[in-house]
C-alpha cells in the first residue's frame, strides 16, 4: 500500500486517503447501526412530567420523569390498540394511555386496566435502561438488565484532538469556500 504524506497535503493526497480500501468499506444507508450501545436520547431538561415522544434507531420511545425525578423510557405503543403512549398523561408515576386509560408503571407493567377488575400479567410495555449524565439523558435500546458498571458513566471521557489541514480555495470577493 502506498504511503501518503499529509504534512503538506494536495487535493489528490486528501482524496486518495479518503478512498475506501475495499468496496463497501464506508458506511452507507444499508449499514446496520450499533444497537447494544448507549445513545443520547434528549437533553436532560427536555424530559419532564409531560411524556415526550422520540424515535431512536427506528424505535418509538416515550420518555418522562417519575415524581422523584428519575427518567423513564418505554416503547411508545400501548399493547392494546397500539396508541402512542406519549399522547397520554401522567398520573403519579404511571403513564396513562390516552385511548382506553390503561396505566403503566415505570417498569412497563400495566397497573390498572379500566375495563377489567384484574390486570392480565401479559399487559406490559417494553422499557429501556435510561440514565442522566451531565446535561444529557442516555438510553440503551437492547439491554434488558443493565450489568454492573455498564453505563455512560463507565465510559470515561477521553478528549482526542486531531488536526487535519485541508486545502481550501476561496474565490476572490466571495465568502464561499
Amino acid at each position: 500500500m502506498d504511503t501518503i504524506d499529509l504534512s503538506r497535503p494536495t487535493d489528490e493526497a486528501v482524496f486518495a486517503a479518503m478512498e475506501p480500501r475495499e468496496p463497501g468499506d464506508f458506511a452507507n444507508h444499508a449499514t446496520p447501526l450499533i444497537r447494544n450501545c448507549w445513545y443520547a436520547c434528549a437533553r436532560a431538561g427536555e424530559i419532564g412530567r409531560t411524556p415526550l415522544a422520540r424515535k431512536l434507531l427506528g424505535v418509538d420511545v416515550a420518555l418522562f420523569r417519575t415524581e422523584a425525578g428519575a427518567p423513564v423510557a418505554m416503547r411508545n405503543r400501548c399493547p392494546h390498540r397500539s396508541f402512542p403512549l406519549a399522547r397520554g398523561k401522567l398520573s403519579g408515576d404511571r403513564l396513562v394511555c390516552g385511548y382506553h386509560g390503561m396505566e403503566f408503571g415505570p417498569d412497563g407493567v400495566c397497573a390498572h386496566m379500566p375495563a377489567l377488575s384484574q390486570t392480565p400479567a401479559t399487559a406490559t410495555v417494553q422499557t429501556f435502561p435510561v440514565v442522566d449524565r451531565g446535561p444529557l439523558t442516555w438510553i440503551c435500546l437492547t439491554l434488558r438488565i443493565v450489568p454492573p458498571g455498564i453505563s455512560p458513566a463507565s465510559c470515561r471521557s477521553r478528549a482526542i484532538s486531531i488536526t487535519i489541514m485541508l486545502p481550501c480555495r476561496a474565490v476572490s470577493g466571495s465568502t464561499r469556500m
